[in-house]
């Protein structure tokens, strides 16, 4: 991919830590999707802030439901690397229930590993028990998401995915339920207390990017809470206003813990079926990734995201008609410390040819800005197409 630098004085460790940096993120941004895909099933049919409320099941029956599916990805660069398609993964989604009880298993597969950190060519998405205890109160206990912040913006890819923020599963229990005050139609509130005893050692954070990706180290004792805020203040305006934070730490092994804090805000507004925008702001104290130099002196690619203060933002403006979904999207990251920003570009176009068959279109420019200069790391079309479908079975 095409790079271009302001003229620098740049020392010859300089030199190779910019080469080793672009050459993983070049890397990593061509396998760039991963679970982001499963947003893309609603197409901005749905309000971002809908939570079902929970109904407990009192009958005896056993239902089964199994999902099946693949997402196809082709990746054309707009420069002269080498274009790819390839089956992205596929996944089997069991959801198993009896009465107030149920369990949820989703194992993807693929041809090869999806990072270079995963144990292998196979994992779990999700894996976790549910027990309906109220008809608005949920619990869960397994491999599950995350609740920070907004779940996913519907988007191909963004800067919070890369970085471990998004559409992470990990090992613990969460609590989840909803409440109307007063059994107002016009106002509800969603919320969510969730502790992992360690992270699930699979997201989509590219190579020392995350905690995670860093070899020997792992997310331990975190704690996430969330309220969500949701109104109506018209018969076709639906909005929600979102509050969370996130509390670990970082085990890096051999190298001295972190405590790693975050605090997001996010916003959402939807007009009838045609109109949704979104926003979201995330901050960072504590360094999720160490810059702690290897055996023989270098730095790794972890030194160029170790900074102890980090912020996050990204905004959404989405048109549906019928369909067709038009999107215009970015993201933002500033690492304070290292004085580094990175900008992800990426508007759009989605289409439904069947509620169990799609294609996703979305131009992707990415660029970072550091005390070197300015490099581009992505710039190119991509196009994923997703083919699922659904079985019932009761017992």
């Amino acid at each position: 991919m095409t790079a271009t630098r302001r003229t620098c004085l740049q020392s010859p460790r300089q030199k190779c830590l910019r080469r080793r940096l672009s050459r993983q993120q070049q890397r990593g941004f061509q396998v760039a999707v991963a679970s982001v895909c499963l947003s893309f099933t609603t197409f901005g049919q749905q309000a971002a802030w809908a939570l079902p409320t929970v109904v407990p099941d009192t009958t005896s029956e056993t239902v089964l439901k199994i999902n099946p599916g693949a997402y196809i990805w082709y990746a054309h660069p707009l420069d002269r690397a080498t274009s790819r398609l390839e089956v992205f993964f596929a996944y089997v989604v069991f959801d198993a229930s009896r009465g107030q009880f149920g369990f949820r298993l989703e194992p993807r597969f693929r041809d090869t590993k999806l990072r270079e950190y995963f144990a292998s060519n196979v994992w779990l998405q999700e894996a976790y028990a549910y027990a309906s205890v109220t008809d608005t109160v949920r619990i869960k206990v397994g491999k599950l998401y995350s609740r920070l912040g907004l779940f996913w913006d519907g988007t191909f890819a963004n800067l919070q995915f890369f970085d471990g923020l998004k559409l992470s599963t990990d090992n613990g229990v969460s609590v989840e339920g909803t409440s109307a005050p007063g059994g107002d139609a016009h106002g509800a509130f969603a919320w969510a207390m969730q502790y992992f005893v360690v992270d699930g050692a699979t997201n989509g954070s590219l190579l020392g990017r995350d905690t995670i990706s860093i070899p020997g180290a792992r997310r331990r004792d975190a704690v996430v809470a969330r309220m969500d805020a949701q109104f109506s203040p018209l018969q076709t305006v639906f909005a929600s206003l979102g509050v969370s934070g996130q509390r670990y730490r970082a085990d890096f092994f051999e190298v001295e813990d972190s405590m790693v804090n975050r605090l997001a805000v996010d916003a959402t507004v939807r007009v009838s079926t045609w109109l949704r925008l979104l926003g979201e702001y995330t901050s960072q104290w504590g360094r999720s990734v160490s810059a702690q130099t290897d055996t023989a002196g270098a730095l790794p690619i972890a030194a160029n995201f170790a900074s102890n203060r980090v912020h996050y933002a990204l905004a959404n403006l989405e048109f549906n008609w019928r369909d067709l979904t038009l999107r215009a999207a970015s993201s933002v990251a500033h690492y304070t410390e290292i004085g580094a920003s990175e900008t992800f570009l990426h508007p759009g176009v989605a289409y439904a040819f069947d509620p169990k068959i799609a294609l996703v279109s979305e131009w992707i420019y990415w660029i970072r800005r550091d005390a070197l200069g300015s490099q581009t790391v992505g710039n190119g079309l991509h196009f994923i197409s997703f083919v699922r479908s659904l079985l019932t079975a009761a017992a």
